[in-house]
């Protein structure tokens, strides 16, 4: 083991020099000179300038082990580093591909913090608490160059995107292919293998011009471009208008505001206006910091693009960057990316410099919450320190609000909202530009139902209409997949794509949609053998590659940038085709039905109906998806008491509901118009109608349609136990606030205090584990950091005391003629009786209430 242990450390190794090479030597005009395995123990390697000064160091190490690299052990590399002459000049980086434990957790964001707030005492006192005996660090000085790098990928992950940025580097001199980039990859891997490994350390040492030759590429194609001034701004603002008018039949839909902490559903906005009221698109460009969130194909990464457009016309400089494909530190140069692409020009350095510093820089991410938890954490590790150095305006979506809001780090909670659904005059008026009329929309709006409202489902429902128009919405894509392939003049449901079904639907149980090539061609390598031990691919040949290039050829594969690796035509068509495979038995559902594979689920119900295995396991592991699924027509059934009770055990896991009290009784009465369900008696039996009369009196009950299914009645008994438990005991009573502003500063704070204590007792004590923490995830902090102005008329003739705030994790409330807050940091203003127009109690509960709705799309019982 332990050879194997040093030819992955030294395979991961250059790897990781390799990337760092053509980031620092070929794109960096500083550096001249790389020196790998130099003199010192802790220089795996380093880039050197024209005059031998270190400009960047690096120690890669390998583990297999997750949580593995303590504090204790990292510091004892930072101090090593520390005892160099040039430490306090030179970039330091600690790359691994594995992950940390808890202490190398807490020494990370203590480095994070001096770099954005040095503070020698702070730091000092900070390492004596962190392990169980504290760390030893190097000085502040060499502390704030320091940087560690985990989770980078395996070797292969690593050439696969240093792949993509070669292959853009040399796609500036000429046109050229991915088997270009690959095969410069592997000149400069051998390269730096045989340097490496040269006993003479004058001779360990490769230079840009050695770099630039093993890859093939001629310094004049890396030179010039354009330097960055208020025509270049004016040329991209105007590629980025036109890039959002190109887009055909587009009708821009509304926002509503909902809560990434139900309180900012009040208190982002200023009290005259209604946060649940839907407003153009444009509204959220007026946010600092944003978050827009939708369903799959409702529209997300092409409001961006509208978006960018309506930004541009506004002399901003909007910058689309997708979420697929994120590594640490890649921002700056992603950003540098997307503009060069709209430009069709490259830009200096000077250029991308005063771009990433320009007021009027916007930043659209897009599609957050579809990428795996480790891109995540690198995206809005990247989005933190970008924001600490420069004001910029950001705005983020994705599918699901609690993972798309982790990526917008900080105390103040950022706005959220919501696309609306297309009704029905925006279907037609939809139908309309894309040459259909009302009679084929009616019909779509028959088969499809509720689904409709969906923009990308309809538009794809018209366009196989003509063909007939489909039942499901898995027929949509499956009609519209045969379209695809159709124009390709190649199969839609062949061994390629079937395995590009199974693939798929492994890497989403990861947590990916987007994969580099050489993840593609492994995935598919062990799908394909799988798949021809199945009776009806038996005897079908097709290699990894030939998969790949099928589906890149049908357009179910592209690639966004170099660093998103190929991704699908849209999310969903990677959902559609795992949830294919799935309810085909050519793959199993993954261990765990976490979030990121809500969507497949849909698809599997729709094409495989619900069996009671997969009707439990939503209970159990995923409640919030089992209220959407309960939704569905296939939900719908005959109620049995046994099936019922066992999944209202599974929904209420450790949580306490007092309204099922200590028995587990539910006794089932079945009316020929309505099912009557009485949380009465020891056993789960069915009972008649005489019997369901009586126990109603006494004990809780409900009737439901008479076609109610297990899961629908078990979710309506569900919300009904959590709502009653978010009641307060006794009857509540919030007196009005006092107009006495100093009065004002000391209520509020506690009120707000009162409020944070309140929803944390709810979520800990009502709300199953898989719940709780998505919850807590967009209830957010509580706090602000507020003033109180002088009193001014308010309802009813009495007077009211206007708020200027910010949402915080603190409570700091002054007045406004103190030396206070400035009140350039206020992003809202309210008025006292407007934030303390409830009870604690009740605005606990409330707030939680729109929590779970938000979180289930809308489908969580509230009555």
């Amino acid at each position: 083991m332990a050879g194997i242990d040093t030819v992955r450390g030294i395979a991961f190794q250059q790897a990781q020099a390799l990337r760092d090479v053509v980031d620092l030597v070929v794109v960096d005009s500083d550096a001249e000179t790389v020196l790998i395995e130099g003199a010192d123990d802790v220089v795996d390697y380093e880039v050197r300038d024209g005059r031998g000064r270190r400009l960047a160091v690096r120690q890669a190490k390998t583990r297999q082990e997750p949580g593995t690299w303590g504090a204790a052990e990292l510091a004892r590399i930072l101090c090593a580093w520390g005892e160099m002459d040039d430490a306090d000049k030179a970039e330091f980086a600690f790359v691994t591909d594995a992950s940390l434990n808890r202490s190398g957790r807490e020494l990370r964001d203590l480095i994070q913090e001096m770099r954005e707030r040095p503070d020698e005492t702070a730091l000092r006192q900070a390492a004596a608490t962190i392990g169980p005996k504290g760390v030893q660090l190097p000085s502040l000085e060499v502390l704030r160059r320091v940087q560690i790098l985990t989770r980078m990928g395996t070797t292969e992950h690593v050439l696969a995107q240093a792949e993509m940025r070669i292959l853009t580097l040399l796609g500036r001199g000429r046109i050229a292919t991915l088997d270009d980039a690959v095969n410069a990859t592997n000149a400069l891997f051998r390269r730096l293998f045989i340097i490496g490994g040269d006993t003479d350390l004058k001779r360990r040492t490769i230079s840009r011009a050695d770099v630039l030759t093993a890859l093939g590429i001629e310094e004049a194609s890396l030179q010039g471009g354009l330097a960055w001034s208020a025509e270049t701004a004016v040329a991209y603002r105007a590629a980025m208008s036109d890039t959002g008018r190109q887009v055909r039949g587009f009708l821009p839909l509304d926002l509503v505001s909902v809560a990434s902490t139900p309180t900012v559903l009040r208190l982002l906005h200023p009290q005259s206006r209604r946060s649940d009221v839907a407003e153009p698109s444009h509204v959220i460009l007026g946010q600092a910091r944003a978050v827009l969130v939708g369903a799959a194909g409702q529209g997300k990464t092409i409001t961006l693009t509208h978006l960018g457009e309506v930004a541009a016309a506004r002399g901003l400089l909007p910058v689309i960057v997708p979420a697929a494909g994120h590594v640490a530190g890649a921002l700056p140069r992603r950003i540098r990316h997307a503009v060069e692409v709209q430009l069709g020009q490259s830009l200096t350095a000077g250029a991308v410099d005063a771009l990433l510093s320009a007021p009027t820089l916007v930043l659209l991410i897009d599609g957050v919450s579809e990428v795996d938890s480790e891109t995540r954490d690198a995206l809005g590790g990247d989005l933190q320190r970008f924001a600490a150095q420069r004001s910029v305006q950001m705005i983020a979506t994705g599918r699901d609000l609690s993972l798309t809001i982790t990526v917008m780090t900080g105390p103040e909670t950022p706005a959220a909202y919501q696309l609306t659904t297309l009704n029905r005059d925006a279907r037609r008026r939809l139908a309309r530009t894309h040459g259909y009329g009302d009679e084929v929309v009616s019909l779509i709006e028959h088969r499809l139902g509720d689904t409709v409202d969906n923009p990308m489902l309809f538009v794809m429902a018209l366009s196989v209409s003509a063909g007939g128009v489909p039942d499901s919405r898995a027929d949509v894509y499956g009609l519209f997949l045969r379209g695809l392939a159709a124009r390709a003049g190649l199969g839609d449901d062949d061994i390629h794509i079937a395995a590009m079904g199974a693939a798929w639907a492994q890497l989403i149980g990861r947590g990916l949609r987007a994969a580099d090539h050489y993840t593609w061609l492994s995935s598919l390598s062990a799908e394909l053998d799988a798949l021809r031990g199945l009776p009806v691919w038996r005897g079908h040949e097709c290699s990894p590659a030939d998969a790949l290039s099928h589906a890149q050829a049908v357009g179910l594969l592209t690639r966004l940038d170099p660093d998103s690796g190929l991704a699908p035509l849209h999310d969903s068509f990677a959902d559609y085709l795992a949830a294919r495979a799935i309810a085909r038995g050519q793959v199993a559902l993954p261990a765990v039905l976490d979030p990121g594979y809500d969507e497949t689920v849909l698809f599997t119900v729709d094409m495989a109906g619900l069996s009671d295995d997969l009707t439990y396991r939503l209970a159990a592991e995923n409640p919030l998806l089992a209220c959407r699924v309960a939704r569905l027509p296939q939900a719908s059934g005959l109620a049995e008491p046994s099936g019922v009770g066992r999944l209202v055990d599974a929904l209420i896991g450790d949580s306490v509901l007092p309204l099922f009290g200590t028995s587990k009784g539910l006794s089932l009465y079945r009316h020929n118009r309505f099912t009557g369900v009485a949380l009465a008696g020891e056993g789960r039996d069915l009972v008649d109608g005489t019997t369901f009369e009586v126990l109603s009196r006494d004990h809780p009950s409900m009737l439901v349609p008479k076609d109610t299914g297990n899961l629908q009645l078990a979710i309506a008994l569900w919300a009904k136990a959590v709502r009653r438990a978010h009641r307060p005991h006794v009857r509540v009573f919030q007196p009005a606030p006092p107009a006495d502003p100093d009065a004002a500063t000391e209520l509020l704070p506690k009120y707000l205090r009162a409020v944070e204590a309140e929803l944390k007792r709810l979520v800990t004590s009502t709300l199953p584990a898989p719940v709780r923490q998505r919850v807590s995830a967009i209830l957010g902090p509580q706090g602000m950091v507020a003033y109180v102005d002088d009193p001014e008329p308010g309802a009813f003739g009495g007077l009211d005391l206007p708020v200027r705030y910010r949402r915080d994790v603190t409570c700091v409330v002054t007045r406004a003629d103190r030396e206070s807050v400035d009140d350039s940091s206020m992003t809202a203003g309210s008025t006292l009786a407007t934030l303390m127009r409830r009870h604690p109690t009740d605005q606990a509960a409330h707030e939680l209430g729109q929590a779970l709705a938000m979180l289930t799309d809308h489908t969580w019982p509230m009555s």
